[in-house]
């Protein structure tokens, strides 16, 4: 259980001890302090509050027991009368700005040595992270609302989207009907699904791993999806249907990621699968493409029904001109069932169940489940933090976190940085996680040339690594060869 909070202020070197002392002797302990000497910044300027900007300014982060929040707040604000350079943040979204605009990784290294699930800075119900609604996200026209998303994205490795409440129903029985097909024999599951392994040189199927169960599905490029699975009634079905509203939202982030970047808004459709034929005229028809993202759910039955005719129509195909002997050709992208009991320890009896990594691909969305466990490293303060209760989802509605990929990362030279996150223990029965991963085509090439040259004939700034003949499944290998490269120079110079 975390007992502490966090206070971020800002003050002339000159007037740093002024302030720091009554803070400390209130009980504050100081965590990290950083030297700017830079005029403040404009994003500074908006995150801190009463006070002139200064030209030279210490930013310092204290630890602050919740109980003493309110009068270190209030101290700030007494102190500024006297020291006059004193600023401070006034919620969380301002102090994670200023974290992640002045602070690296290892500046606030002594938090990690304690449990970090608090908000930063005041109440999270009042000034908690924003969440982005997705219908809002996914419309043509938003522009600002998506501007806002990147600038989170940036800063934290993550952003909480809201499902609204008439369009859930999906999510809840997929997760439904997957509980149902884990809890089948391992003969069942294998028969159905395979054991994991290669098709089209892709990773599909089940497996048993030594924490948790874990089933792979991709969708084809008949617009189904591998594994067909039989059992549950409609579950091949309904996950056919996830996984094409899921593409959907990940091309329209990736846009909006584009444009942040400094690039087209085309530039990362030649980098992914094409849509998949059918996908988008039965996922338009059926949630009525600029009004929702997901069939509400008074369509739903309807939508999965459509689907698993269309499904079994294919495979009657399939059938008939024998090519169920051929391999499945897959789309690069997939989603990842996921089942964790409360009853395994985890890592060393940690309760680790999924250890820290990031994600291969350029986004992962990851609805919120029923039983929480989902943690984030967050970029800006390197907390851990359990997203599904960063933001509360509103009226009934249902969060879904979006998460930096590695690939992503890689691209724009860690402009992006991924989003480094864990799965801990469910504290009681059993968690289905359903990450859905948007990955890049394996053998894309990653020519971003053309977009900085253009950028620097317009004056724009591009945030992509320079690459020309890169492709995708190279960028470990890629990595790889620039720190062999990085460490002879260094060992040469010595």
């Amino acid at each position: 259980m975390n007992t502490s909070s966090s206070l971020v202020i800002s003050v002339s070197p000159a007037n740093l001890l002024d302030a720091l002392l009554p803070l400390e002797r209130l009980g504050l302990d100081l965590v990290a302090l950083k030297h700017s000497s830079r005029v403040a910044e404009d994003a500074g300027a908006r995150d801190l509050v009463a006070a002139p900007t200064v030209e030279d300014c210490v930013h310092v982060v204290l630890r602050c027991p919740p109980v003493l929040l309110a009068r270190s707040t209030a101290m700030c604000a007494s102190l500024a009368e006297t020291v006059p350079s004193l600023r401070a943040c006034t919620h969380q979204q301002q102090a994670l700005q200023l974290l992640y605009e002045h602070f690296g990784s290892r500046d606030i290294a002594q938090w990690k040595s304690q449990a970090a699930d608090a908000p930063l800075l005041g109440d999270p119900d009042e000034h908690g992270l924003r969440c982005f609604a997705i219908d809002e996200l996914t419309r043509a026209d938003s522009g600002s609302c998506g501007a806002a998303f990147c600038a989170q994205l940036r800063r934290d490795g993550f952003v909480p989207l809201l499902v609204p409440k008439d369009q859930r129903h999906l999510f809840k029985l997929v997760e439904r009907d997957a509980a149902d097909w884990f809890s089948r024999s391992e003969e069942d599951k294998l028969e159905q699904a395979g054991a994991y392994g290669h098709v089209d040189r892709k990773f599909t199927g089940y497996r048993m791993g030594k924490f948790r169960e874990q089933l792979e599905v991709r969708p084809t490029a008949e617009g189904g999806v591998y594994p067909m699975l039989s059992a549950p009634a409609d579950f091949a079905a309904r996950l056919a249907l996830l996984l094409r509203a899921l593409d959907r939202i990940a091309r329209s982030l990736l846009a909006h990621v584009a444009a942040d970047v400094g690039v087209a808004p085309e530039f990362f459709d030649e980098l992914v699968d094409p849509p998949r034929p059918g996908a988008s005229r039965i996922a338009d028809a059926l949630c009525g493409a600029a009004e929702t993202t997901f069939p509400p759910n008074e369509e739903l039955n309807r939508a999965t029904k459509t689907i698993a005719e269309e499904l079994r129509r294919e495979k009657l195909r399939q059938e008939e001109s024998a090519e169920l002997t051929s391999p499945a050709a897959l789309g690069h992208s997939l989603i990842r069932l996921c089942r964790y009991d409360s009853k395994n320890e985890g890592v060393a009896g940690s309760g680790v169940l999924c250890e820290a990594h990031n994600d291969v691909g350029l986004i992962t969305l990851d609805p919120c489940a029923d039983v929480p466990g989902l943690q984030a490293l967050r970029r800006a303060d390197g907390l851990w933090v359990a997203v599904e209760d960063v933001a509360p989802p509103a009226e009934g509605g249902l969060l879904m976190m979006a998460m930096v990929g590695d690939t992503l990362g890689r691209l724009t030279a860690s402009y992006y940085s991924p989003c480094k996150h864990r799965v801990m223990a469910p504290p009681r029965g059993e968690r289905i996680g359903l990450p859905f991963l948007f990955r890049g085509r394996s053998d894309a090439v990653l020519n971003t040339r053309n977009a900085i040259q253009e950028g620097l004939a317009t004056g724009k700034k591009v945030h992509l690594a320079e690459m020309e003949t890169t492709t995708i499944k190279e960028l470990p290998a890629f990595d790889s060869a620039k720190s062999i490269l990085r460490n002879w120079f260094r060992s040469v110079k010595k």
